[in-house]
């Protein structure tokens, strides 16, 4: 049995450091405005960077939680050197829109090792597709934290 998640990266279309400083800078600011319910830890799931997850005060809503080891997402950044994709988890119709709109993809060990839920998010190329990806970081903070509605 593997001890980590066997890798899931986006091959193509890499971005340049302005995208992932703006990239960084969005995950830094939902997990400030979400602090109540998140903490930034080593992901449980690559055992390698940092990840969101569920604080240790929120008890987790869902199986799906559960299965994932509360970790939300992480971005694949690798000291700088890595693809800046994202793995996270979302509900079933943010999955479906995500998908269908060309944004993300299933991990390819959906279903199984992880829920189906679990997809990788592409990296953003320009400034209107980093806020994409912070608005679909935002739906599985709330969808993985429980949360009734976003904290405004």
């Amino acid at each position: 049995m593997l001890k980590w998640m066997a890798p899931h990266r986006q091959a193509t279309q890499r971005t340049d450091d302005e995208m992932h400083q703006l990239l960084a800078q969005a995950v830094d600011e939902l997990v400030v405005k979400h602090a109540a319910h998140v903490v930034v830890r080593t992901s449980v799931l690559e055992k390698s960077g940092d990840a969101i997850l569920i604080a240790d005060n929120i008890d987790t809503p869902h199986s799906i939680a559960k299965q994932n080891k509360r970790e939300i997402a992480h971005v694949h950044a690798d000291g700088g050197r890595g693809d800046y994709s994202l793995h996270l988890c979302l509900s079933p119709s943010d999955c479906k829109e995500v998908i269908e709109k060309k944004w993300g993809e299933r991990m390819t060990l959906a279903g199984s090792l992880v829920p189906n839920n679990y997809l990788l998010i592409y990296t953003p190329r320009t400034k209107e597709e980093v806020e994409i990806v912070k608005m679909i970081l935002e739906g599985a903070i709330v969808f993985m934290t429980g949360a009734r509605e976003l904290v405004q």
